[in-house]
């Protein structure tokens, strides 16, 4: 039956998702990040306890302490995984990262990496793709030691990150050096400009390296966070950020110990921050790591809202104009036009679905004889309202969809093919003082295109067909570049394609009982990449934001129609979806007349 108008629709929708999965977090480096394991292979006798708190080179926590995640110190031969939590640091006091004589297996970076790998390898601790790993060395190296070949220093640095990466996939971040020329220790040694020019090199060949390398290896700028401290002091709560005619520029130096350093000097000591600036620097560094794994997020929730509004045009080809709003068309002899004004969410209003408000499309569909069929349709959505506690909403997308077909008996065979560009804005809260939010526009374009089939099997008054679809699809997502009040935390993502099969077969069995239509459907749809496979499943109801991009969806869908009096239809539909992520269930019921 085809409706003219659609008088009512009332859409409802619960879905239950799965915990996300643990992060852990292992650091490795220097005393800028050592939380006491040179404090424990000394018998806690260095760095001195009267004047360092705990073995930190600081009058507090250190930065790695402060990203959210409880570290344990570097753990021992005997550890096991059950005793594993939130990560380890490996960073030791006094580490280089060219090898120097006398110093502790611990000092040297790779001494650190290879025993992390060899931990994870004897399943001694868990990493997991996951995971991230922040490695930050190279000071000891300038001013301990007096290097100056700073490209060897990072090319060794760099390679260490790619032996990282290669443990389970992890995310590895390389933290590039602050000015050491505008440390107080530069002051007294009088080394201001060359640690200035070592420091400029060694952070140039270092983004070098590390983009060379790719993968998931990432570099921080971490001078320009110290710059910005010592450049914008009251913006971070400090007073004395250098050495002057009345100051060292550091707490120990003015006879400030522990507790008594206020939290008004950026330095505890000629090197090593204060408390306070760890806190800046965890803030920071963790704001860094989010904006590098936001990028996938985003790309993820606008191909969410693409499924939904494609399964929108998927049912205007297929003349089910129930489940829009302010539906109409009409028909001359083989040719059937139909256009709406405003689309409602398959999910509902409540759940601030896919498709958003001010979703108009206009298309045809034409009967060619001997069982042929095409049909053809353009859509446009307005601004669209934000997702399910996500960082993208849709200001506007444009859509196409074409589908040819044939029916040869009870077998029916047909061709589609769609597209969606949307215009997408985003934004991420960061947690760093100086950039608290920033936003984004990108672009991003869906295509889709299947080959199905179907057969119906009859037995009385039931009719059982088994149905399987195959395709493709891609998604290309423009540039990503965040913008904040500074530049400090803003992500820039290159533009990002990607794209795979999207198959999915099932059954659906119908029986007419007087005037009522009764269906039962099953589904099982795989998506390698490109699009969710909730849009693929038999229970289009459930193609809300797919914040998990599902590849594996199984579903099952329960439907009745029945005709009422003076030309009314009710309908109703429930569905249960189950992927390995998530489940999700929906249930929606709507009215309409023929006129």
């Amino acid at each position: 039956m085809k409706q003219a108008g659609v008088v009512a629709t009332a859409l409802m929708m619960a879905s239950a998702s799965a915990q996300a999965q643990s992060v852990e977090v292992f650091v490795f480096g220097d005393s800028l990040s050592d939380k006491g394991n040179m404090y424990q292979l000394t018998d806690e006798s260095y760095p001195p306890s009267g004047q360092y708190d705990n073995g930190r080179a600081s009058n507090g926590q250190v930065w790695a302490e402060k990203l959210g995640y409880n570290l344990k110190n570097a753990p021992g031969g005997r550890i096991k995984a059950a005793d594993q939590k939130d990560g380890f640091d490996f960073a030791h006091f006094g580490a280089t990262v060219i090898r120097r004589d006398g110093l502790q297996d611990g000092q040297h970076l790779g001494y650190q990496v290879s025993k992390f790998r060899t931990m994870a390898s004897n399943g001694k601790i868990n990493v997991g793709s996951s995971d991230q790993i922040a490695v930050w060395a190279g000071t000891n190296d300038y001013v301990a030691y007096g290097e100056t070949r700073a490209k060897l220093v990072a090319e060794r640095l760099a390679k260490q990150g790619n032996l990282l990466q290669q443990v389970a996939g992890s995310h590895v971040f390389m933290m590039g050096l602050p000015d050491l020329g505008n440390f107080p220790i530069a002051y007294e040694w009088n080394s201001r400009d060359a640690w200035s020019q070592l420091v400029a090199q060694h952070n140039t060949a270092l983004a070098s390296d590390v983009a060379g390398y790719g993968g998931r290896l990432h570099y921080i700028d971490m001078k320009s966070l110290f710059d910005d401290m010592q450049d914008n002091p009251a913006a971070y709560g400090f007073e004395i950020v250098r050495p002057g005619s009345e100051t060292s520029g550091y707490c120990l130096g003015d006879g400030l110990v522990l507790d008594g350093c206020p939290k008004t000097y950026m330095f505890y000591d000629a090197i090593h921050p204060a408390r306070r600036t760890h806190a800046h620097i965890a803030s920071y560094v963790g704001a860094v790591m989010d904006g590098v794994l936001a990028a996938p997020a985003y790309q993820d929730a606008g191909r969410g809202r693409a499924s939904g509004m494609m399964a929108v045009q998927s049912r205007a080809l297929s003349g089910d104009i129930a489940s829009l709003a302010s539906f109409g068309s009409v028909e001359f002899g083989g040719l059937r036009l139909f256009a709406t004004e405003r689309a409602r969410d398959l999910v509902g209003d409540d759940a601030a679905g896919p498709v958003g408000d001010g979703l108009a499309l206009a298309g045809a569909e034409m009967a060619l004889g001997d069982g042929w069929s095409v049909a053809a349709l353009v859509s446009r959505r307005g601004n669209g309202r934000a997702l399910l506690d996500g960082p993208v909403s849709a200001q506007a997308a444009t859509g196409w969809a074409m589908e040819a077909g044939r029916e040869l008996g009870a077998l029916t065979l047909s061709i589609e093919g769609a597209g969606i560009t949307q215009q997408l804005d985003s934004y991420r809260v960061t947690g760093f003082e100086r950039d608290p939010l920033v936003t984004a526009k990108f672009e991003q374009a869906q295509m889709t295109a299947f080959a199905s089939a179907s057969y119906a099997l009859e037995a009385g008054p039931v009719t059982v067909s088994p149905f399987a679809s195959f395709g493709y699809s891609t998604v290309a997502t423009g540039p990503i570049n965040e913008q904040g009040q500074t530049s400090l935390v803003s992500a820039n993502t290159p533009a990002f394609s990607r794209g795979g099969y999207a198959n999915a077969a099932g059954v659906r069995a119908e029986m007419l009982r007087s005037k009522t239509l009764w269906g039962l459907g099953f589904s099982h749809a795989v998506s390698e990449d490109g699009v969710s496979a909730w849009g693929l499943s038999e229970a289009d109801l459930l193609t809300g934001q797919d914040a998990s991009g599902a590849r594996v969806v199984d579903s099952a869908t329960l439907s009745v129609e029945t005709d009422l009096e003076s030309g009314w239809h009710l309908a109703g539909e429930a569905a249960y979806g189950v992927s390995r992520d998530e489940d999700r269930a929906g249930l929606r019921a709507r009215v309409t007349r023929s006129f």
